[in-house]
């Protein structure tokens, strides 16, 4: 799937003994794609294949449920959706879970085909309260076939799901510091912070990199060619692991993780108004894979300008200690101290992230803390702007029932390159009133301080800001119904998302009319939910295959003047670069492809135009090969790369294609207002969960090639690959057994890489 534990596709469950006295199992759901062998030591790991089988004829009941209930279409992210569920229905020991917890279960999952639907009535079957939902079978002009089974489902489903047995071997695992040298890394794994210090000492730098869930360095090394030699893992630290509450402050170890600390804030929740304000971000915070195996220390020192989680720690006076890994000494700094922009912080490379302080009100005022979040989607979603706020309120006068105010914070993530507190707005609020004319002079002293303007990065500078002002208006509103004042008739702000469910309804009919048709689930739903559906990426390699991966142009409007292939040639395993110059029939695809080439020729139109293929004897060579190609560009003009370009170059396209319908003009003229603004759509990311892949087998019997791959358009696929190796169509064969996704995204753009591939077949003669 994605790669990035953003889509869920690779979900697995992993089981460790935490407690050897008690015997406590802890079971938690991750991203594989994001975990690292080496940091699964002595725990147990379930897949989805483990799980049961088709072949042994021993499914899990949320396999079969999933299955029967038409939870699955392409199927690719399924095995992620069974894990999820198998994960929750199995995560307590004598009891099945809400209907709101396995809603929370899939945070972590996308779904491209089925609109989820069809997924949550299904796994809500296992729900132990699944009888509240507003169902009545009845004589109304309803029709839902799926509910209907699912509902059935639910009867049947009374005692808590078999859960695959723990290793009796793994409940006397003893962790030791471990040492595991590769041929790119070394991984250490120490158990004391004494031993942690000492590695740091010895690897001090860029020499060393700390890893605790891997969700950001895993990211950094994959896209940004970010390398470190030796990583460290600190997830054995008890030091790191401490999390306690004292008289006057909150301890909270660097190497807690979202999961533990999330299910501790809600036992504390009644105590302090800062486990509300932090519970309120962590409800859409990341994903259950995320925050099972992510550690608040990391998400700190990452230091993102979008941060959900900082505001809330510097509105409430965070304080972080460290240690250094040379003299051992302890340095506290503020948090808002420790953000110095652009992802840098207030921390020496020999300093480690031991635990934060978070400080306990004990005055006698009153003290509100609240936190805000807007995103482009609610869950599993970087924030466009996050907001904490904390007044310190003082009475006046017992009578008027006035406030004074005595101490604020006002801190936003998404509005400037790090996390950042509106300082001089703060000071200018300390002793007026708690009024609306006192928040009215806010709004402005906030805009003046937090400047936004068109250039800012991020862009929709007028929305942030207006989002800004909005957060502080419902706090405000927050803090006056506390305070029993009346405003705007007491309006609660606060958001309360029930469980979603949908039933189907139709207009009423007579009563001889029947329905044609029933639900039947997928040919391949078994082969879904067990993993066993076969995409292109799962078919078993032929003897002497060969992987390749692509060479794209980073440029636009540019000649490529030169290409430096020495340092990919040196990468163990590397076979041959393949350019045009290797394409047999034509390399012009404008039969098919108006304007494109197998592989660029001369000049590269646009970014990520096809320039090479590198070609390895295995698939991370490939990939770690085809980063090291150095190209020499030569930058051409006009540099039209925009609409405003475009307008300046009289640069146009032929006669418009013009949808119209009565006298358009006339209707204009004629209304009574006119609304007119300018519009701007950037580009499209397609994401169709499985990724464009081909394999493609050369024969020297009659010149065939067999091609398997995953496209809406085959035929096409077959034409191009005939056109560009110079051979009869007949001789080529096109096999797509099923695709993981595609969403018009495997129509055409699929093609492009069977050519590239097929090319590198025929010139090697193996399999590519």
């Amino acid at each position: 799937g994605c790669g990035e534990g953003g889509c869920g596709a690779c979900t697995v469950l992993i089981s460790r003994c935490i407690d050897r006295n008690s015997g406590e199992i802890e079971h938690r759901t991750i991203n594989a794609c994001l975990a690292p062998v080496c940091s699964v030591d002595g725990c147990d790991v379930v897949t989805v294949e483990g799980l049961g089988s088709t072949n042994k004829s021993n499914l899990h009941p949320t396999q079969i449920r999933l299955a029967q209930l038409f939870a699955s279409q392409c199927g690719f992210c399924t095995p992620g959706m069974v894990m999820s569920l198998y994960g929750t229905v199995t995560s307590k020991d004598n009891s099945l879970p809400t209907m709101k917890d396995i809603e929370e279960a899939f945070d972590g999952n996308l779904c491209r085909c089925t609109g989820y639907r069809p997924i949550l009535d299904a796994a809500k079957t296992f729900a132990c309260d699944i009888n509240k939902l507003d169902y009545q079978k009845s004589s109304s002009p309803r029709v839902s076939t799926t509910f209907d089974k699912c509902f059935s489902y639910a009867h049947q489903t009374t005692s808590p799901i078999n859960r695959v047995p723990f290793p009796d071997k793994l409940r006397d695992y003893i962790p030791q510091s471990i040492h595991i040298k590769g041929t790119s890394f070394e991984w250490y794994r120490p158990i004391s912070l004494n031993e942690l210090i000492q590695l740091r000492h010895s690897y001090p730098g860029n020499q060393s990199k700390l890893i605790f869930g891997n969700t950001r360095a895993e990211f950094e090394r994959k896209y940004n060619q970010m390398n470190c030699s030796h990583l460290i893992s600190i997830t054995h630290i008890r030091e790191l692991q401490e999390l306690k509450r004292t008289d006057d402050s909150l301890y909270i170890g660097a190497g807690v993780t979202f999961a533990r600390l999330k299910s501790k804030l809600i036992q504390w929740k009644n105590e302090d108004k800062f486990c509300r304000a932090l519970l309120d971000q962590m409800k859409h915070f990341a994903s259950t894979q995320i925050r099972n195996v992510a550690s608040i220390g990391g998400n700190i020192v990452s230091a993102s300008p979008i941060s959900d989680i900082n505001p809330v720690l510097e509105a409430a006076g965070a304080i972080l200690e460290l240690h250094c890994a040379d003299n051992e000494k302890v340095r506290q700094i503020q948090l808002y101290d420790f953000f110095l922009g652009n992802r840098h912080v207030s921390m020496a490379d020999n300093e480690i992230l031991i635990a934060i302080h978070i400080p306990l009100e004990k005055s006698s005022n009153k003290y509100f803390l609240r936190s805000y979040k807007q995103a482009r989607r609610r869950d599993d979603s970087k924030g466009i702007v996050s907001a904490a706020f904390k007044v310190e309120l003082e009475k006046l006068n017992l009578a008027d029932n006035q406030w004074k105010i005595v101490s604020v914070c006002f801190s936003f993530g998404g509005m400037a390159s790090k996390t950042i507190s509106a300082k001089n707005t703060q000071q200018q609020l300390i002793g007026l009133s708690w009024t609306k004319q006192t928040i009215n002079q806010a709004y402005e002293l906030l805009i003046k301080e937090i400047s936004l303007d068109e250039l800012s990065p991020g862009g929709q500078y007028q929305y942030r800001r207006t989002l800004m002002q909005s957060f502080l208006f419902k706090f405000y509103s927050y803090v006056c119904n506390e305070l029993r004042e009346s405003v705007i008739d007491s309006v609660d702000f606060s958001y309360h998302r029930g469980i979603s469910h949908g039933q189907q309804t139709i207009p009423e009919r007579p009563q001889t009319q029947k329905y044609v048709g029933s639900s039947l689930s997928h040919q391949s739903a078994y082969l879904h939910t067990t993993g066993e559906a076969i995409y292109v990426d799962d078919m078993p390699s032929h003897i002497n295959t060969l992987y390749s991966a692509l060479v794209l142009s980073t440029k636009a409007n540019a000649r490529i003047k030169q290409i430096d292939i020495d340092d990919a040639s040196k990468v163990a395993g590397f076979v041959s670069f393949v350019n045009y110059t290797d394409v047999p029939g034509s390399n012009k695809l404008d039969n098919i492809l108006p304007d494109e080439e197998v592989f660029v020729s001369s000049i590269a139109l646009c970014v990520g135009a096809i320039i090479g293929l590198v070609v390895c004897e295995s698939e991370h060579a490939a990939k770690l090969a085809a980063n090291l190609i150095k190209i020499d560009y030569e930058l051409l003009s006009p540099r039209i790369l925009s609409i405003e370009d475009a307008i300046d170059h009289q640069s146009y396209f032929g006669n418009e294609i013009c949808l119209q319908r009565g006298d358009v003009e006339k209707v204009f003229l004629d209304a009574e207002h006119v609304l007119e603004d300018i519009l701007f759509i950037g580009g499209q990311e397609h994401f169709y969960m499985e990724t464009q892949s081909c394999m493609v087998i050369p024969s020297n019997d009659d010149q065939e090639i067999k091609l398997y791959v995953g496209t809406q358009n085959p035929t096409d696929a077959q034409e191009l690959i005939a056109f560009a190796l110079g051979r009869n169509i007949n001789r080529i064969t096109c096999h797509v057994k099923r695709i993981g996704g595609a969403f018009g995204g495997k129509e055409t753009r699929s093609l492009p890489l069977c050519g590239a591939v097929a090319v590198a077949a025929v010139k090697l003669g193996r399999p590519v």
